[in-house]
């Protein structure tokens, strides 16, 4: 694992590596452009069915987390079927993205990523998820938009407990659920999520690192 994790990040952060990579993917980029094309509609119906089985077969949703479930799933497989990712010009610009990304996580081997704290790997992590971000930007799928299209109400409120409903737009189609939520110290927190982090806590308090990240748990 070592050493195919130093490979591969040597391959990706090499000065030449856009080309190279390119270089390695055209051939069968190419001979296989039009028969991937061919079955895409197929292999997205296909996993759309899927995924909706077993959404629809998972007893621990209601019936109204499934409907969303579904909607966002319908949501997801209308843009793989108009994502043109057979197209090389798109191709490359992702690749260069993943290189670039690499290139700024600047973690060469497994035992540098292993030996990362906790706010170390915060940051690696907001460089991965803004090289995810614009590598769904070159698909046609912006992250941002849904970000941007969140909206939260509060449905109701007795206490320290509280059920919000949060409304946001994916892929241009309007969605909502609804979450249980949990004043702790002074912030919110989805009550699932803190029942973990506090599960997982010793003596049933945050960790320290959990602390430190709690601004990202609503």
């Amino acid at each position: 694992d070592r050493a195919k994790f130093a490979e591969q990040m040597d391959k990706l952060t090499a000065p030449d590596a856009e080309e190279k990579r390119w270089a390695e993917l055209e051939p069968t980029f190419n001979e296989k452009k039009a028969e991937v094309q061919m079955q895409m509609p197929m292999m997205i119906g296909f996993g759309r069915g899927m995924l909706a089985t077993t959404i629809e077969q998972n007893a621990e949703l209601s019936v109204e987390q499934k409907a969303q479930s579904v909607a966002a799933l319908d949501a997801f497989a209308g843009w793989a079927q108009t994502a043109n990712f057979m197209d090389a010009d798109l191709a490359k610009k992702s690749i260069a993205i993943v290189c670039a990304t690499a290139r700024e996580l600047d973690v060469k081997t497994l035992d540098a990523a292993h030996a990362l704290d906790f706010d170390q790997a915060l940051a690696k992590g907001d460089i991965a998820f803004a090289g995810l971000k614009k590598l769904l930007d070159v698909y046609g799928f912006s992250m941002n938009q849904t970000f941007e299209s969140v909206k939260a109400e509060t449905v109701t409120q007795t206490g320290d407990d509280a059920k919000v409903k949060v409304n946001f737009s994916l892929l241009g189609k309007p969605l909502d659920y609804e979450a249980d939520m949990v004043h702790y110290e002074g912030r919110w927190y989805g009550k699932e999520v803190l029942s973990e982090l506090q599960k997982n806590a010793q003596g049933g308090e945050i960790a320290d690192g959990a602390e430190r990240d709690r601004k990202s748990v609503v």
